[in-house]
């Protein structure tokens, strides 16, 4: 089937051919993805590493389990995408949307999050996918 990728911002055609999904386009021209219009895309699995999706709009797209090693995601809207168990070990994270994103099981260690947007809520499960763990302190009894 013929398949487009947009521009987000100018509706330009960045990417057009004959392909099985829209998964199986990104995969093949995840260099070339800056900017992209993804939305809503199915990439569950996909195998994205070193991809170039900086200023992407990947808003409620599937990335459950995909391979995001070292991709540039630099300022991409992730808005509730659902990121769970994906591996974005060593990815640039810098300034992007991750608000309402589903991080559950994902791994970031390594992973550059400058100025990034989360909601309070999801603090604790960007922990987790850091592999940081809190502990509360345990209280001594002064009288022991």
């Amino acid at each position: 089937m013929n398949i487009q990728i947009k521009n987000r911002y100018t509706n330009n055609i960045i990417i057009e051919g004959e392909y099985n999904s829209i998964k199986e386009c990104v995969v093949k021209n995840k260099a070339n993805l800056c900017e992209a219009d993804l939305r809503g895309a199915d990439l569950y699995r996909a195998d994205l590493c070193e991809a170039n999706l900086c200023r992407a709009d990947l808003y409620g797209a599937d990335l459950c389990e995909a391979d995001l090693f070292r991709a540039n995601l630099r300022e991409a809207n992730l808005h509730r995408a659902n990121l769970r168990e994906a591996n974005l070990r060593e990815a640039n994270l810098r300034e992007a949307n991750l608000r309402e994103a589903d991080l559950h099981g994902a791994y970031l260690r390594g992973t550059y999050l400058h100025e990034i947007k989360i909601n309070s809520n999801q603090i604790k499960e960007l922990l987790n996918a850091l592999d940081i763990r809190i502990t509360e302190a345990l209280k001594t009894n002064e009288n022991n």
